[in-house]
């Protein structure tokens, strides 16, 4: 009894390391399948295809995924092309990234270049060079270090090192702050654009906290304030109304101390007193000067 006993147990131990056996073997044989259908299967649905890379003649460190990817690269160094034809044209090229469907297709010849983008839609995606460090978005050309075509919506605080060039419009739903770079709070930001009840208004702001704003009221008329210590203008004054120059002292425009003006196409300069006397200087359409209002007489 025992030695049938033993011989049973043999054979069931057997038995079970064959089964255990035909397992491994399943498990290896299945991805080896997968890989073979892939490679020697329809090529031209991608996977590890013969196609990529196959034109290669000298060149390593590539990676080559997809149906005819880097198909006619003869010479090639360090590429990765995933995704089918990408880097189709490319013959010749080193340390190019090209990833998704016909991505960097009609590149003949390049280096260090990256193309994140698809054959849909060519145009939009990730373009940009390793070699020079520009990278952009919607552009295959880009001239900084990030290079965006079309608008660019920023949702909280950026903090910008460097310089930042905007070829478009810079639009602030609330306001825009351009900041001193030796400071951060907002009191003393030198350049400050805001909207408030629809009137637009831009401020200046010194490191001591003065002010300096001028805005359009609903009159449409500029008006400037703030400056304590006087303006100062380098060029010329235009206006097509007139110029109201008014003392710190006085609001009311019957106190203005000097105004210029044009009356009917007649240029004047008139001078107010405090006590709302005036005095008018113009000249007329016949070319004479005309002197009014100096009741207390000529000195």
């Amino acid at each position: 009894m025992n030695r049938k006993r033993y011989i049973l147990l043999e054979r069931r131990e057997r038995y079970i390391l064959l089964e255990r056996r035909e397992r491994y073997i399943a498990l290896l044989l299945v991805p080896l399948l997968i890989i073979g259908l892939c490679v020697f299967g329809d090529n031209y649905k991608g996977g590890l295809s013969t196609t990529a890379g196959s034109s290669i003649t000298t060149g390593d460190e590539g990676t080559y995924v997809g149906s005819y990817a880097g198909f006619h690269v003869t010479t090639g160094y360090a590429n990765t092309m995933l995704g089918q034809f990408t880097g189709y044209q490319t013959t010749t090229g080193t340390g190019n990234v090209y990833l998704g469907y016909m991505a960097g297709y009609s590149n003949t010849t390049s280096n260090y270049k990256l193309y994140i983008t698809t054959g849909y839609y060519p145009a939009y995606g990730i373009f940009g060079a390793f070699n020079t460090g520009f990278f952009g978005v919607n552009t295959t050309s880009p001239t900084v270090a990030w290079d965006v075509a079309g608008a660019l919506a920023v949702s909280g605080a950026s903090t910008f090192t460097g310089g930042v060039i905007f070829a478009g419009n810079i639009l602030g739903v609330d306001s825009l702050s351009v900041r001193m770079s030796s400071t951060s709070d907002a009191t003393d930001s030198a350049f400050v654009v805001t909207n408030a009840s629809g009137v637009p208004k831009v401020a200046l702001l010194a490191p001591d906290n003065d002010e300096w704003h001028f805005t359009i009221n609903l009159n449409d008329q500029a008006v400037f304030n703030g400056a304590g210590g006087g303006y100062t203008f380098d060029d010329e004054i235009i206006s097509i109304d007139h110029i109201r120059v008014s003392p710190a002292i006085y609001s009311d425009t019957t106190d203005s101390t000097y105004v210029i003006g044009l009356n009917s196409g007649n240029p004047y300069v008139k001078l107010l007193a405090t006590d709302n006397d005036s005095y008018t200087q113009t000249i007329n359409t016949a070319d004479q000067a005309i002197f009014s209002g100096a009741t207390g007489g000529w000195s």
